[in-house]
């Protein structure tokens, strides 16, 4: 179930110069919330730990004092310049339980010849069970013709899943055409080619999407 598994240490010491010696010794300093429990005060390896920050919405089985606990990534701290982290929180959570998250969302397939893609969003809101988070939601718009629009009720959205804060009707992808448009050629001295207007020159066709 869990996409990364972690051994633990509790620690009871606190500050800078505690949590400088814990990131030498090749650890991160970390809090577990949630659980309806107190905060939990740990640290993970450092290696481990920065391949799983890397998954967006990645899963963690972290064992303190020989208890699994299940847990998303709430907050990584980097140090500035070196992007290093230098502490996590983590929000304990149980399967069956709904969380918001952002979750990428992907357009896959080609519309038809003589058109453009515009997409309005890059990531979605989706609520859903804390054990059972996509990595993506997709959408296919294989054939797709101009003028065609796809909405939020358009998603295949994973069972028991939704998206917030859009209504149905929001428009994510409209199907648009390319318009052709020409541009005055300039000659050296900045004026429009002899017997050419600004409207009449042939210059290099450049593409966007219609309106």
């Amino acid at each position: 179930m869990a996409d990364f598994k972690f051994e633990s240490e509790k620690r009871n010491e606190f500050g800078k110069g505690f949590a400088r010696r814990l990131r030498a010794a090749g650890r991160v300093p970390s809090v577990l919330y949630g659980g309806g429990q107190p905060a939990l005060h740990i640290s993970l390896p450092t290696h481990e730990l920065s391949q799983a920050v890397r998954m967006p919405n990645a899963l963690f089985e972290v064992k303190v004092d020989g208890k699994e606990h299940l847990a998303l990534v709430k907050d990584v701290q980097r140090d500035f310049v070196t992007r290093a982290i230098e502490h996590v929180d983590l929000l304990e959570v149980k399967d069956g339980e709904s969380v918001e998250v952002p979750v990428l969302f992907n357009v896959t397939g080609e519309s038809k010849p003589g058109s453009a893609v515009s997409v309005s969003l890059k990531r979605l809101t989706i609520r859903c069970n804390a054990t059972a988070i996509p990595r993506s939601i997709d959408l296919d718009i294989t054939g797709a013709e101009i003028g065609q629009h796809f909405h939020v009720a358009d998603l295949n959205l994973p069972a028991g899943s939704e998206v917030v804060g859009l209504p149905e009707d929001h428009v994510l992808v409209a199907i648009k055409a390319f318009v052709v448009r020409k541009e005055a050629q300039v000659d050296v001295a900045g004026g429009a080619p002899e017997g050419e207007g600004a409207e009449g020159a042939e210059g290099e066709a450049t593409e966007e999407a219609a309106e």
